[in-house]
């Protein structure tokens, strides 16, 4: 099968994949899987200010990650450099390199489908997230 179309199919599915089996929705020709609700429509982020205002007092650098080699200059643009691979400060998630990309789109899946979902997609990316989430309270 086309690998497009199977990764398609599969993560349609995702909610279905807990413990590492396929489900139909993986499966030619077999009825897909129930998908859980998604959001839809775009993002929109409305931020007042006032006439003068510096942008750092409305907006500056929140908890996040980086690659370990830029951290330092992270930290010095007002970043507020958290010691974790994947960063979830609401609706800002960072990772803090490479590998880490594949955690913070786990991560993801798992908020916003379920643990379930996000074992499935381990088990088909072949991948076992290893690394610390930080997460705002």
């Amino acid at each position: 099968m086309e690998r497009r179309q199977f990764l398609r199919r599969t993560t349609a599915g995702a909610a279905g994949l807990g413990a590492g089996a396929l489900t139909a929705a993986a499966v030619p020709h077999a009825e897909a899987a129930p998908v859980a609700a998604r959001r839809t429509g775009p993002l929109r982020v409305d931020i007042v200010m006032f006439d003068g205002v510096e942008e750092l007092d409305c907006i500056a650098g929140r908890p996040c990650t980086t690659h370990h080699g830029a951290k330092a200059y992270l930290e010095e643009h007002g970043g507020i450099v958290k010691n974790a691979r994947v960063v979830d400060d609401g609706n800002l998630v960072t990772a803090a390199g490479i590998t880490s990309g594949l955690e913070l789109g786990l991560w993801l899946v798992g908020r916003e489908l379920g643990s379930d979902a996000a074992t499935g997609v381990e088990a088909m990316l072949e991948y076992e997230a290893r690394g610390t989430v930080w997460q705002a309270n």
